[in-house]
């Protein structure tokens, strides 16, 4: 049986949205086939049908893997491949050593700013005590708020550089 346009995306749209080709071959008589070339042509092709195939030495292919298990893509080539052929931004470290790495950072800005508020709580107290005079304390509640500031834009960063590794 021929079916018209509409009825191709019709069937094409059933199969994505029931996950379950083989109902909707079983519905409308229909290959499995002919199902999934409606679903391609539903999609515009933007399903990666084309293949490139390349031949590689022992050495180079040693190589490729080497590479793409340094940067944890131990199970899909493909992946680290395309990452290398179309990313502007290639990533050329492991990204949960630089995740890592970024948690150690992060963790220790929050012990200097512990230490910090540790030198003002002790300047407050000698405040109190008139052992000191209260332009030093403000002074040094500026540099706090300044010191502040930047943890906080550096631990933004952080977890935006961690949000795009991951």
């Amino acid at each position: 049986m021929k079916y018209t346009e509409e009825e191709k995306k019709l069937i094409a749209k059933k199969a994505i949205k029931n996950k379950n080709v083989k109902e909707i071959c079983l519905e409308y008589g229909i290959s499995k086939t002919t199902v999934y070339r409606y679903i391609e042509q539903l999609s515009k092709n933007n399903n990666r049908k084309n293949h490139l195939k390349i031949y590689l030495t022992d050495k180079e292919y040693s190589h490729l893997a080497k590479n793409a298990e340094k940067l944890g893509y131990t199970k899909n080539f493909n992946h680290y491949i395309r990452g290398l052929l179309f990313k502007k931004n290639r990533v050329l470290v492991n990204p949960n050593k630089l995740v890592d790495e970024l948690y150690l950072l992060r963790a220790e800005l929050n012990k200097i700013g512990s230490n910090l508020n540790q030198v003002a709580n002790y300047t407050n107290f000698l405040f109190k005590n008139n052992y000191i005079e209260h332009s030093h304390i403000k002074k040094l509640k500026e540099i706090e708020l300044s010191f502040e500031d930047k943890v906080f834009e550096l631990k933004n960063t952080i977890d935006k550089t961690i949000d795009k590794t991951l």
